[in-house]
Formats: structure tokens, C-alpha cells, sequence
């Protein structure tokens, strides 16, 4: 394969997929019903009487894989879930405890 900074060699019979790693962003987050988007960066604060928070993951996968992803609210989750990205839509807590 030709590149701008040389040429380089791709032997696909020898090519395994090897255990790699994800890109995950939160892109918006809803508070008892309203949009609120993320903005990289910066810190997200949820005020005290928001009783539903629903989290919208995004991995980023330019791959056909279809990865665990695994998420864990500390604090309030006893144990990660872990599911396929393929199933991952949005995350829902609910009667979250007061506190940071």
C-alpha cells in the first residue's frame, strides 16, 4: 500500500483481530424528560430534584465488531452491566440519592 510517508505491507493472512479498544462519548443526557447536550470538556452538573437521568453512549467502532461495553454509575450500581454494543441505546436511572 502506497502512503504519503512510505509504502507499507498488509499480510492478511496472517492478520488477526486482536483484542482492541473503543472510543466511547456521551452525546446528550435527558433530565426528567429534557435534552440537555455534552459538550467535550466540560463538567455536566444534574441538580438536586431530577428524579429520571437518561444517558445517550455513543461508541465509536469503525469496525463489523460488535464489543462488549460495559457501564457502572458509582455509587449506585452494586455491579457493572455489561452488554453488546449493538444493544446499547441510552442508559435510565432513576431515584438517584442526593449527593456529588
Amino acid at each position: 500500500m502506497s502512503a504519503d510517508t512510505g509504502v507499507y505491507m498488509l499480510d492478511t493472512s496472517a492478520y488477526t483481530s486482536a483484542k482492541r479498544s473503543y472510543r466511547m462519548l456521551v452525546s446528550s443526557v435527558k433530565l426528567d424528560g429534557a435534552a440537555y447536550p455534552i459538550v467535550r470538556g466540560d463538567a455536566f452538573h444534574i441538580a438536586r430534584g431530577v428524579n429520571r437521568v437518561e444517558i445517550f453512549p455513543e461508541v465509536i467502532n469503525y469496525t463489523i465488531d460488535d464489543p462488549y461495553v460495559e457501564y457502572y454509575l458509582e455509587g449506585f450500581d452494586t455491579e457493572p452491566t455489561i452488554i453488546y454494543q449493538s444493544e446499547l441505546s441510552s442508559v435510565t436511572y432513576t431515584n438517584l440519592p442526593m449527593g456529588s
